[in-house]
């Protein structure tokens, strides 16, 4: 690293106006040290300041050993910078005018308190702002350690030099600032430099800027910042790129689309959004805050483990204002603590910029009002929703689980070799294509070869034949259940009469499940032991019409007489039977008639007001 002496950068040019500071050791006390309690966060706020002046690219550079005498932290960006009136407005306390002029035009500024420099009184006893604006070079330092040393409560009245540099003492002043870290990202001098810039410059570090992990200040800047195309943040010469999981969700839930949540708590939903992503299509309209953007998704494992969870964090709600997230530390944003299960796999990124007019100071909270409250009631709900999904996910996974663990303990014999033998004679053409086993046809040569080669390797490995069961809608009239032999998949058939009479009285799954494995292997079985296929063939048949004869001979569900109805179409006997179903589904006692000219049948109610009987028809 090359030797940084502050007394060229602070010292170097000549003086040509000043700019009048009022501020009391108090004061930056309580601000500064209350308000940015971490160095991270403070540099966070520098970065803030090149976003709101319009920046394209920022370049944060950390020296490497931050305990040297000689450290330093400095920004570069390329955003308007200032001349000498805005080096004046900068150190005016508690004013900021940045929601004015160009950078209104541009982008939504973040900062409108105007206290945002005094992030820097936590880290250097120095801090320094050499700025290009047009052809003309700026600087100016504020020595806070004239005001440390008085620690006075009363304000301490400063004049701050504003110094005119020629370019060779701007290259002089910027010379400890290594090449290699700036990447060519914002060229300072030459013919392709850019028009404006600004280097900010931290020096005389205090004993907090030592602190500072590099770790943890990239994941705040990747995740708390506005990263996009049109702004760009370099940290030591390596860029920052918003942070993205690894692995992918098992569900996501997009603000406004389809929202149970919204629809429940009666809120308005759009899909007006500008942006081509369903994430800011889409969105919910609140009462107070107006309309917010995101996406919610569930995880398989915890978000929160790892040496990450020293940086920073991946689960929870992650609430941004204008682009920059506003609850860095706070994963429940203010809500009681929810199921650690399900919350520490979850997380939320919402939009709500109306959330800007009631910001805290220090830009990590929101004043508690009506607005605040019903947002927090969406967050909660649409938590309770995703927990919901993914409690009845697990169930699911752990009874396929039990299953697939007993199918792999069942013996070859039962389980492996009279499936992998069936496959093996089909392909070869022994045997007819099985009732209850896929196989596919039309195949090449090398194309059966492969699949006749994969078959035969489950004889010589532990590893199961069966590997997935699940559930698909065949037809009405397949069969209860198949296996796939490309997908290594027992298919149950969720379109069959027995399946659609039952679903609603069983919770659990695995009932089916084990009927459909048994059906798959009952026919492998038979045609191991030498029955003819036709035969085989003849009795599976027979075994479906006796479950699908079970169910239709008495009273069927509600969801089976509907199919009933609709898969009748032309066959007038098929409707008869349809509709004698679902008038006993409603409660009807039904009793066929049929013969010439007589009705089909009748159809009796039970009242027991209407005679003795109990029946009216």
């Amino acid at each position: 690293m090359t030797a940084i002496s502050s007394n060229t950068f602070t010292k170097i040019g000549s003086k040509i106006d000043s700019a009048p500071v009022e501020i009391s050791y108090r004061i930056l006390e309580l601000f500064s040290g209350g308000l940015y309690s971490s160095p991270t966060k403070a540099i966070e706020e520098l970065v803030a300041n090149s976003y709101d002046a319009v920046a394209s690219t920022v370049q944060v550079i950390i020296s490497t050993n931050l305990d040297s005498s000689d450290a330093y932290i400095v920004i570069i960006d390329d955003g308007e910078s200032m001349d000498v009136d805005g080096l004046k407005n900068l150190w005016k306390i508690g004013e900021s005018f940045k929601r004015s002029g160009k950078a209104n035009q541009k982008r939504l500024p973040i900062g409108r308190f105007g206290i945002g420099k005094l992030a820097t009184w936590v880290l250097a006893k120095e801090l320094t702002h050499i700025c290009k604006r047009n052809k003309d070079f700026l600087a100016v330092t504020m020595f806070y350690g004239k005001i440390d040393d008085q620690h006075a409560t009363q304000s301490s009245k400063l004049k701050l030099d504003i110094r005119k540099l020629t370019e060779a003492e701007a290259i002089d002043s910027l010379s400890f600032i290594e090449q290699e870290s700036l990447q060519e990202t914002v060229t300072l001098f030459g013919k392709s430099s850019k028009k404006n810039w600004t280097v900010s410059i931290l020096s005389n570090l205090k004993p907090m800027a030592k602190d500072l992990k590099i770790g943890r200040l990239r994941w705040v800047l990747s995740t708390a910042m506005p990263l996009s195309p049109d702004f760009q943040c370099y940290l030591n010469g390596n860029e920052v790129e918003p942070t993205k999981l690894k692995t992918q969700p098992l569900q996501k839930w997009i603000v406004g689309k389809d929202d149970k949540v919204a629809r429940n708590l009666k809120l308005d939903v759009d899909d007006k959004g500008q942006s081509a992503t369903e994430e800011t299509r889409y969105g919910v309209n609140l009462s107070v805050l107006k309309r917010i953007t995101g996406v919610a998704e569930i995880y398989e494992d915890s978000l929160k483990s790892g040496k990450s969870e020293e940086w920073g964090r991946s689960h929870g709600f992650f609430v941004m204002v204008r682009g920059r997230l506003i609850n860095l530390s706070d994963p429940l944003f203010g809500n009681t603590p929810l199921s650690h299960k399900t919350f520490n796999r979850f997380r939320m990124i919402v939009h709500c910029n109306g959330l800007d007019e009631i910001l805290l100071s220090s830009r990590e909270g929101v004043t508690e009002t009506d607005g605040t409250e019903e947002l927090k009631s969406y967050l909660r709900s649409k938590f309770n929703e995703v927990a919901a999904w993914y409690e009845n996910w697990l169930e699911k996974k752990e009874t396929q689980n039990r299953l697939a663990t007993r199918l792999g303990n069942l013996p070859r014999s039962l389980m492996r070799r009279p499936l992998i033998e069936l496959v093996i004679n089909a392909l070869n053409e022994k045997i007819p294509l099985p009732r209850l086993t896929r196989i596919p046809t039309g195949l090449t040569k090398d194309e059966k070869k492969t699949l006749l080669e994969k078959a035969e390797s489950y004889l010589q490995t532990p590893e199961g034949f069966i590997t997935d069961v699940v559930f698909e809608p065949l037809s009405v009239d397949s069969h209860i259940a198949i296996f796939d032999v490309k997908e290594n998949k027992v298919i149950i058939n969720s379109m069959h009469p027995f399946y659609r009479n039952y679903e609603d009285y069983f919770k659990n799954t695995e009932p089916f499940e084990t009927l459909g494995v048994a059906e798959v292997l009952t026919e492998a079985y038979l045609l191991q032991m030498g029955i003819r296929s036709d035969d085989v063939n003849d009795f599976m048949m027979r075994r479906d019409s006796f479950l699908r004869e079970l169910i239709y001979a008495g009273r069927v569900s509600a969801p089976l007489a509907a199919d009933m109805l609709r898969e009748a179409g032309g066959d007038i006997k098929g409707l008869e039977n349809a509709v004698a179903s679902a008038l006993m589904n409603l409660g009807f006692i039904v009793n066929p008639i049929g013969g010439s000219d007589e009705p089909d049948g009748a159809a009796y109610a039970r009242s027991s007001s209407l005679n003795p009987d109990g029946i009216t028809t």
